[in-house]
């Protein structure tokens, strides 16, 4: 069973290596970039080094974030769900290690956290409408389609979580 563990953003300049660990578990290798950026626009993905990026990234812009560990020892971070207001006004973002991709796991982890008091409501969601696997975990989530956007030239689901 996953388990997650808030990050406050006062607190990721000393959680460094945490950080470091997630981008390393979505970023690590050129198949995880890949898997993590399959649905995202050449606009949108994150520029080399992706390890290094993301976790600058993580470090200063999520106003939520969590890491996504493979079980309760939180020895192995697998994946992460943040807030921003990056690229999208209050939307959730989401990613994990393929290894671990379409087990329920995410769903999981949003479950544990739904109810965070850093969560503001109504909460946005995002992504391309090749993306079934985002699209399903997103509606598995409550979350509702309201309409289609354009992002970066693809057509995406605007989803909102009330």
């Amino acid at each position: 069973m996953p388990t997650t563990q808030l990050i406050p953003l006062e607190n990721r300049l000393q959680q460094r290596a945490l950080i470091n660990a997630i981008a390393q578990a979505v970023y690590g290798t050129a198949e995880d970039a890949a898997f993590l950026e399959e649905f995202v626009p050449l606009g949108g993905r994150v520029p080399s080094n992706k390890v290094t990026n993301f976790a600058n990234f993580l470090a200063r812009t999520p106003t939520c974030l969590w890491a996504l560990f493979e079980d309760d020892t939180q020895q192995k971070v697998i994946g992460f769900i943040l807030i921003a207001n990056v690229p999208h006004t209050n939307s959730i973002g989401f990613g994990l290690n393929k290894s671990y991709a379409r087990n329920g796991l995410m769903k999981k982890a949003w479950e544990e956290i739904k109810n965070d008091q850093c969560i503001t409501l109504p909460l946005n969601g995002y992504t391309s409408i090749r993306n079934t696997s985002a699209i399903a975990f997103l509606e598995a989530c409550g979350f509702v389609k309201n309409g289609i956007t354009n992002f970066m030239g693809e057509d995406s689901y605007w989803f909102v979580y009330r």
